[in-house]
């Protein structure tokens, strides 16, 4: 596999969540506009609010699945390059203290990566502080 890949995915996998809390983020902003509505208006505000927050919530969990695989995919490229960082240490003797040390950093790096985007995405799961402010506003 491509070295390059590894960081391609991470990158796509935080995209994927800033999408996510972008779309989030819009509908508990409409949620708090709906509710300062006329009272009359109260309920079909707070209703179409909870729409919102369903289908906001819902991608985020489809994107912080895809994040996951993401991670995943990103892992196994990271070990297939560790094992032909191997291959080429076992090839090339005289370049064996260069690159194993190359090889520990490509891995590593990808690892690093992928546990702060398992951080953000455990974060992104906690999203719904709208219900709250719903419940106060009513």
């Amino acid at each position: 596999m491509a070295p390059g890949q590894a960081n391609i995915s991470m990158a796509l996998c935080q995209a994927n969540i800033s999408v996510a809390l972008c779309q989030a983020n819009i509908s508990i902003a409409l949620c708090q506009a709906n509710i300062s509505m006329a009272p009359g208006q109260a309920n079909i505000s707070v209703a179409l609010c909870q729409a919102n927050i369903s289908v906001a919530l819902c991608q985020a969990n489809i994107n912080i699945a895809l994040c996951q695989a993401n991670i995943s995919m990103a892992l196994c490229q990271a070990n297939i390059s560790g094992a032909l960082c191997q291959a080429n240490i076992s090839m090339a003797p005289c370049q064996a203290n260069i690159s194993t040390a190359l090889c520990q950093a490509n891995i590593s790096m990808a690892l690093c990566q992928a546990n702060i985007s398992v951080a953000l995405c455990q974060a992104n799961i906690s999203v719904a502080p709208c219900q709250a402010n719903i419940s106060v506003a009513l």
